[in-house]
């Protein structure tokens, strides 16, 4: 067997492995031990963790993305916890006990679900106001301009 056969062989299996219900990138990509790779999986979730807050020193950016002082201290604190074994529940409770709920990117329950909603119902309200302000322009034009002017006596134009 060539190297390129040998190579196809077990690229093939690989993607097999892949199509399998269940399977995922990590178990496909795993050590010889069969197991998860963890590093592969504690910078998944690190990562995940940093998109989950906002920048505590302008509340506009994710942590992920914002290289300010701030977001460089809370991804050290984000790193220690996650090392320290805690669950993304408790990390996130602990960070909006210290900071406040200003700190997540979504906010959690009905304040989540409105910002999501209160887009679609401004694009609803302001098609709605259009129609109404179309179907009034066309009754507008629906009323005839009488095609005379009034006439204006010939007294009032004498100079």
């Amino acid at each position: 067997m060539t190297m390129r056969a040998l190579f196809l062989a077990v690229f093939s299996l690989g993607l097999l492995a892949a199509d399998k219900p269940g399977a995922t990138v990590e178990r496909v990509s795993s050590n010889a031990g069969g197991q998860a790779d963890p590093v592969r999986a504690f910078e998944g979730r690190r990562d995940h963790l940093y998109k989950t807050f906002l920048a505590p020193c302008c509340w506009h950016e994710a942590v992920y993305t914002h290289r300010s002082s701030e977001s460089l201290m809370m991804r050290k604190e984000i790193d220690s916890l996650v090392r320290d074994g805690r669950t993304d529940e408790e990390i996130v409770a602990y960070s909006v006990g210290k900071y406040g709920e200003r700190i997540l990117r979504e906010p959690p329950g009905v304040k989540g679900t409105f910002l999501y909603l209160l887009p679609l119902f401004a694009l609803l309200f302001g098609l709605a106001a259009v129609l109404a302000a179309l179907k009034m322009m066309s009754r507008r034009s629906r009323h005839p301009v009488p095609a005379t002017t009034p006439s204006i006596p010939d007294s009032d134009w004498d100079w």
